[in-house]
Parts: structure tokens; C-alpha cells; sequence
């Protein structure tokens, strides 16, 4: 049905509940994350207790699409080097993180350890393929049956929020929570909120 790269990936996540003897999980995905987990509930849905979906979209061009800005942004040449890739963090959240949350000092650290942990310049690009590739996943969405919460930041301009409005418009119950103010990022201002949503959603659903 998807691409044999969106299974593969979706098949990570379970091989993990696998060797670890779980049958079922609540899972959770952030951006192309979440259109993993989409996957996962699509092609898997008896092994997810339930889905969150943050910040992501269904794949329909007509919904999540970034501004011009931060398209132009994401299709610029990779970094090179670790000076270059932390300021090049830095610049992509001050388009589409949260305005009211930028803390350089915090995020050039985290731009750090990424860079120190797995540094691979062709990767943002093999993800946008992937993304590109993946198609639209409404049809199906709209059979999945997985308890399902759908949290967008209001101030997203990577991943429009009508992205996450159409994800919990075509899945049957689902929530859809727009957190005002919120970029493409999950600074720790909102870690409270979401942490909240995430177990009230998780705690109603009955196992």
C-alpha cells in the first residue's frame, strides 16, 4: 500500500515491542514520527493501544504544507562541519520553532550532542524524499480504529497545523488539540501541557 520504506520503519518500532515480549504499546510519533505511527496503526493496529500523532499530516498536498520560508530553508545545502550545523539549527528554529520560546544557548547544545551523537549531512535530505515519496495515507487513516490524539502547534510554519487538523478530521474519534503559540519544535514551556494531554488520552483508553 506505502512505500516499502514507510513499512520498514513502522516495523522498527514493533521489532522493539517484539524483542522486549510486549504485544501492545501506546505510541507516540513527532513529525515524520507521526506519519510512522500512522503507518503503524494503519498496516499494525492491533498491536497499538493507542496513537498520538504530533505535529505531522496525512500526506494530502493540500494540508501541512510548510511557508515558503521554511521550504526554502529545509531544500538548503547540509552543513558540513559541527559550527556550521549548530548555527544552522539555530537559524532553522528562528523560522519555524516557538517565537516566544527561543533560547539559543539551550538549543545550540542540543544542536551539539545531535551533531556529537550521529552527524550525517545526506540525512535531511533521504528524509524529504521519504516524506515526498510516502503519499497520501487519508483512505486509510480513515479505517483505523486505534484510540487516536493529534497535538499541532499553533506557530508551525514546517508542518502547517491543517496538517494535524486533517489527520484528526479522517481518523474515526480522534482528538485534534492546537497548542497556541508552538512551533516545529516541543520546547520545554510546553512539556507540562503535553505531558498532561498525553496521559489523560492514554488513561481513558481501556486495555
Amino acid at each position: 500500500m506505502f512505500p516499502t520504506v514507510w513499512s520498514d520503519m513502522a516495523a522498527d518500532g514493533l521489532a522493539v515491542l517484539d524483542d522486549l515480549a510486549i504485544e501492545g504499546a501506546h505510541v507516540m510519533g513527532v513529525s515524520m514520527g507521526g506519519m510512522i505511527v500512522q503507518i503503524m496503526a494503519i498496516e499494525n493496529p492491533d498491536r497499538l493501544i493507542s496513537m498520538t500523532s504530533v505535529m505531522s499530516t496525512t500526506g494530502d498536498s493540500d494540508v501541512g504544507q510548510p511557508t515558503q520560508e521554511a521550504q526554502r530553508r529545509i531544500m538548503a545545502p547540509p552543513a558540513q562541519d559541527r559550527d556550521a550545523y549548530i548555527a544552522g539549527h539555530l537559524a532553522n528554529l528562528r523560522i519555524w520553532g516557538s517565537p516566544a520560546c527561543f533560547d539559543g544557548e539551550r538549543l545550540a547544545a542540543n544542536a551539539a550532542e545531535a551533531y556529537d551523537r550521529c552527524f550525517d549531512p545526506a540525512g535531511t535530505a533521504r528524509q524529504m524524499m521519504a516524506i515526498i515519496a510516502s503519499g497520501s495515507r487519508t483512505a486509510a487513516l480513515s479505517a483505523v480504529g486505534v484510540p487516536t490524539l493529534v497535538l499541532h502547534g499553533g506557530s508551525d510554519t514546517l508542518v502547517d497545523a491543517s496538517g494535524g487538523r486533517r489527520t484528526a478530521e479522517v481518523v474515526p474519534g480522534a482528538r485534534f488539540v492546537l497548542l497556541e503559540g508552538m512551533g516545529h519544535d516541543s520546547p520545554p514551556q510546553y512539556w507540562d501541557q503535553m505531558i498532561d494531554l498525553v496521559k489523560a488520552h492514554t488513561g481513558q483508553v481501556v486495555v
